[in-house]
Order: structure tokens, then sequence, then C-alpha cells
């Protein structure tokens, strides 16, 4: 039997492989967000494994696993070692980073809260800041702005969609849902109007839960979900630490 000629560890933060490279070792330590820290040579396999460990345990300090257990394996195993992890971590990132987007959008919307003066049993009147008018922003204008003249197909963008957690209930897995839909007046729709949806809000929106009581109005919950999402989607895919290109 040959020897091993590359090896992963499963580490608290981290994600640990060496593997060879011609007469070299290669290690890699990957933390959990896909980040690769360093990536160096060395002579034998035990000095890259031992680099390897060092450099984890530096990383992680007094929480890192007191002994590092290697695993053997092929060597395209350990270059991919830790990808899949870190793309949910990326995906969950942007996610959260849409969240945050549409939580503030709909803030800005809100009313004031009003408060109450030591002793006063009616609230204070809180002065509204002056309201600047402007018509809303229509997403194609948006889109236009951000693409100049959009494709009506982008592939790598719907691929990235459906990494993203479903952007009504944040379930998973999810599909890459057009909206409007292209069945449903959104024929001039690009891939750039995706947003991700799980099958269940995905088929909710499309067939409007066919009689369901109170499946009108679940339908349009999930269509204001999903054009609030649009914005902060493109966005994200853009100009965000996660971008999909």
């Amino acid at each position: 039997m040959s020897a091993p000629t590359a090896w992963t560890a499963d580490v608290p933060d981290a994600f640990l492989a060496v593997w060879a490279d011609g007469d070299r070792w290669r290690w890699r330590y990957r933390d959990t967000t896909g980040r690769v820290r360093r990536t160096l040579a060395r002579a034998t396999a035990a000095a890259a494994r031992s680099a390897a460990a060092t450099e984890y345990k530096g990383r992680v300090g007094r929480h890192a696993a007191p002994r590092v257990a290697w695993t053997p394996c092929t060597p395209a195993k350990a270059q991919a070692h830790g990808e899949d992890a870190a793309a949910l971590t990326r995906a969950r990132m942007v996610s959260t980073h849409v969240a945050d987007c549409v939580r503030r959008s709909q803030e800005e919307r809100g009313t004031r809260a009003v408060s109450l003066a030591p002793g006063r049993r009616t609230p204070d009147v809180v002065p509204e800041p002056p309201v600047v008018e402007r018509a809303p922003v229509p997403f194609a204008h948006a889109l236009m702005l951000r693409c100049g003249a959009p494709p009506d197909e982008d592939p790598a963008y719907r691929s990235w969609v459906r990494t993203l957690p479903c952007c009504v209930c944040g379930a998973e897995p999810t599909e890459a849902h057009h909206e409007p839909p292209k069945g449903m007046g959104g024929g001039g729709s690009t891939d750039y109007h995706a947003v991700p949806l799980c099958s269940p809000c995905h088929r909710l929106r499309t067939d409007g839960g066919r009689g369901t009581v109170g499946a009108a109005s679940a339908q349009g919950s999930i269509a204001d979900a999903c054009r609030a999402a649009r914005v902060p989607l493109l966005l994200a895919y853009f100009t965000g630490p996660a971008a999909g290109r």
C-alpha cells in the first residue's frame, strides 16, 4: 500500500490541510470564513503537518485543541478542505447583510416613538423631522444605474442566489425566484431580479396557494419581501465582502 500523499484535520475554528507538491509538501490554515492565512512548503510531510498545527494553535490560542488528529486523503480533497463550509458561512454573512438592509429601510419608513417625561401621564410631543419628498426609484432604474444594459441571463448570479437562505423565512435549500415572476407579468425580468426562496414560499408566490385560506395575503407578503430584497442582493453581489463574481 502506497504512503498517503495528503492529510486533513478538522479542528475548532479552522480547516488544516497538507498535500504533496512535487518533492515538497504544502500546508494550509483556512479559517471558518474561508480566508487562507498562510500557504508554505516544507521538505517533509511531518514538517508540513507540524507547521500547520503550530499556525492553528497560534491563531486560535487557548481554545485550540491540545492535539491535532490528521486523516489521510487525496491531494484534491486536501486542497478543497473546508470550502463547502466556508461557502455556507459566506452565504449566511451575505444573507444577514441583506436582512439588515431591508430592516433598516423598513425602520426608516416607520413612525418615531414618543417618550413620557417624569411625572407626565401623556406623551411628550416629539416634533417630526422635515420630510423630503422624492419619487420611489423603480428597481429597473437602480439596475440600469449599476449595470448599464444588464443581460437577460447571468448564470453565476442565479447560482450565487441559490446559496442564500430564503429571503422570507430563512429556510434552506432555496431556488432562484424572479420577482415579478416571469409567468405573472414579469416577462421582462432579468436574472438580477432573482431572489432566494425555499420551495414552499416559491410555490405559494407563484401559484397563490390554490384557494388556501389566507394564501392571497401570504402571497402579497412574500412579494413584498422579494421586492425589498432585490436591491440589497444586487449590492451585496457586486460590492459586498462575499461578492459572487
